[in-house]
């Protein structure tokens, strides 16, 4: 039996993280996007995955990329959200 990758999920948490920015600078960094927010959100989901993965593995090392992906998508995602809702104020 072989382990679970963790490499997959993190590339596509990676990947939806670098699109949700993308989109946020299509638009301006300093106006926020709904859209970035949304997309990089969903980058938590293969992070989450990735974080299973590695517990299945039971080492620091494979949970680590993940935990980070997680914690990036995350907060990528929240500072989208609160610049756009800073932006509807001004």
């Amino acid at each position: 039996m072989s382990a679970p990758d963790t490499k997959l999920p993190s590339m596509i948490s990676a990947g939806l993280l670098a699109i949700g920015l993308v989109i946020a600078a299509i638009g301006g960094f300093t106006s926020g996007s709904i859209a970035g927010a949304v997309v990089a959100g969903l980058g938590v989901i293969p992070a989450l995955w990735g974080i299973v993965n590695g517990l299945q593995h039971k080492t620091q090392t494979a949970v680590l990329a993940p935990f980070l992906l997680l914690l990036a998508n995350l907060g990528v995602a929240a500072l989208l959200i609160v610049l756009r809702f800073v932006d509807w104020l001004r």
